[in-house]
């Protein structure tokens, strides 16, 4: 055959060859995303309602950040929810919205940590929606922000244990087995605490008797934090007992 012919042959040949080959990178993405495991997250059936309440949640709480560098963690959330129930005040009457959103953060906070990558703030934000379903199912029950506050920026032992304990499968239970001997880390309510990222062993630390709701690295923060946590105790206080009295 002429040179012209085995070029005309060749040039035929090659875009079938690309074509065929594109197929099956497509085929092997194909085959990777029907195995993979969503940790509970039902993607699937997930409406754009939840989709926008998931990012319009994300887009707030980080603007709140940025724009109050210093603010406490606890007031970031309080001012996020106080603007997103505006945007979606659906989500205080179904929560369907806020189960899609706590298990859309479980299963990118479980991703993440397989990955090897940060993980929060994904766990704060599925024990702070978790925390809101419990108050409107059970409307005398206070919200334990503490809890939220606490797995910002927390060990990878607490991070792993609290997601691998929230997830029906059992894709963190090999990571769990390697981080379990990692010190559990709590946080010291006091915003003044002596200690820089307030961050201490959680078995040395003290906690409120009234409310049970608030941790402290030691006797002396927790009275030096009374008159500020003083209002916030009495009221869950409070609320705990009426839930008592109503379970009765």
């Amino acid at each position: 055959k002429s040179t012209t012919e085995t070029s005309h042959l060749q040039n035929k040949t090659m875009p079938s060859r690309k074509k065929a080959q594109g197929k099956a990178r497509k085929a092997a993405k194909a085959e990777v995303k029907a195995n993979r495991c969503f940790h509970g997250f039902d993607q699937l059936s997930q409406s754009e309602r939840c989709k926008e309440f998931i990012k319009a949640f994300d887009l707030k709480f980080a603007l709140t950040i940025a724009l109050s560098s210093n603010r406490m963690v606890g007031a970031t959330y309080t001012e996020t929810w106080e603007a997103i129930q505006q945007e979606f005040p659906d989500a205080l009457v179904d929560d369907v919205i806020l189960k899609n959103a706590s298990s859309y953060y479980l299963s990118k906070g479980t991703d993440l940590i397989l990955q090897g990558s940060i993980v929060e703030p994904n766990t704060s934000h599925a024990c702070f929606f978790e925390q809101i379903i419990a108050q409107l199912h059970e409307k005398s029950r206070p919200a334990n922000m503490s809890k939220v506050i606490e797995l910002m920026g927390t060990d990878q032992h607490t991070a792993v244990k609290f997601i691998r304990e929230r997830i029906p499968c059992n894709c963190l239970d090999e990571k769990y087995k390697q981080v379990k001997s990692i010190k559990k880390m709590g946080h010291c309510g006091n915003e003044n605490c002596i200690s820089s990222d307030r961050n201490v062993e959680r078995n040395t630390m003290v906690y409120c008797a009234n409310c049970r709701m608030i941790n402290y690295c030691c006797r002396e923060c927790q009275v030096a934090d009374w008159s500020r946590h003083k209002p916030r105790c009495k009221e869950a206080s409070k609320m705990k007992a009426d839930f008592k009295s109503s379970k009765r």
